[in-house]
């Protein structure tokens, strides 16, 4: 049997992420945009999943072992370990999605060819131009987060508790003061999600070397205000659904990432983990396309639509998993890791 060293466990966990937002937009947000109309209480779902993507995001991003790098070291990661790795996706991604739209002209949801290109190369905020999907924001701001904590590692000041607080507070503070699209500059709302995933990742490092070597629990107090802080403050940002959002996520991420939460050993929640990327590109915009086409030939709105826009944007992603993001993606990260090396 083929061994693979990725905890299924949180792949489960992604899966359910991308199922809920996925849900959220066909379901809920559709209707939200074009009957100015909402399930109410499938309102969170949406932000609930992001939070979930955010934290995984964290988890992964900071190695506790990890030393100073090198400002080339920095760029070379970034390269190859971020951009090089999810840009072929993104790229197909979003082509499809341009064409379809443009072809299908799906209202209100469509971009000229100066906004496409730019969004290609992840520019398009800069220059103020609209997404080709409106999804695709949490890959700019993840982005932007990898460059910040690559700079906190060329700094050497990726293990500090406080450094997270502060970049925390900042973004609330800047946020508070000026408006939401400020912050992304910084991170974004999301910030909050991204240091918990961070402080669990430490925390579990830091218990590890108490019981080990009988360290002091100082360090293991600092990174529990890190996430404490994180939750506050997304309470007075974001409210206190998403707060609640993370109070819940983070337990079960903790065991998740022990493999201790049985629930999600579930074949299918891994399997929608493992085509999350190429779901979370295409499902938004091409899976409102085809609900509005039903609605079109129907002379009427039914939720059935959604669950034929379900169906058919999980075909779609398991498609380019298997025939595009898989081989492709091997490839590409057999050259980076000969790159980083």
């Amino acid at each position: 049997m083929k061994k693979t060293s990725k905890n299924q466990q949180i792949e489960a966990l992604r899966g359910f992420a991308i199922l809920l937002i996925v849900i959220y937009h066909l379901f809920d947000r559709y209707q939200q945009i074009y009957f100015n109309r909402d399930i109410k209480w499938m309102n969170f779902w949406g932000t609930f999943g992001v939070s979930i993507f955010f934290i995984i995001s964290g988890y992964f991003m900071i190695n506790p072992n990890s030393e100073k790098i090198s400002f080339i070291s920095a760029i070379k990661r970034f390269t190859f370990k971020n951009l090089f790795r999810i840009w072929p996706c993104y790229f197909l991604c979003v082509t499809l999605t341009f064409i379809l739209t443009n072809f299908g002209g799906l209202p209100e949801r469509t971009v000229d060819i100066k906004s496409y290109i730019v969004n290609l190369f992840f520019i398009n905020t800069i220059l103020e131009k609209p997404y080709v999907d409106g999804a695709h924001w949490y890959i700019h701001v993840l982005l932007i987060m990898v460059i910040f904590t690559l700079i906190l590692q060329l700094s050497n000041l990726h293990r500090k508790p406080i450094i997270y607080i502060l970049w925390i507070i900042v973004t609330f503070v800047v946020g508070t003061k000026y408006n939401t699209n400020e912050t992304y500059w910084l991170g974004g709302p999301f910030v909050g999600c991204l240091c918990t995933g961070i402080s669990i990742r430490f925390l579990q490092h830091e218990a590890y070397a108490v019981e080990s070597v009988h360290q002091s629990n100082d360090t293991i107090s600092s990174w529990f205000a890190v996430a404490l802080i994180a939750v506050l403050v997304t309470f007075f940002y974001r409210g206190i659904v998403c707060a609640i959002e993370i109070v819940v996520i983070s337990p079960i991420f903790w065991k998740c990432s022990r493999m201790e939460m049985p629930i999600f050993n579930s074949r299918i929640l891994t399997f929608m983990g493992m085509i999350s990327y190429p779901l979370y590109l295409i499902h938004q915009n091409i899976g409102f396309l085809i609900e509005y086409k039903c609605m079109m030939l129907a002379e009427d709105y039914n939720i059935i639509f959604a669950f034929i826009a379900f169906i058919f944007v999980i075909i779609i992603s398991i498609i380019l998993f298997y025939g595009f993001e898989r081989p492709i993606g091997n490839k590409l990260r057999i050259f980076s890791d000969k790159i980083l090396k």
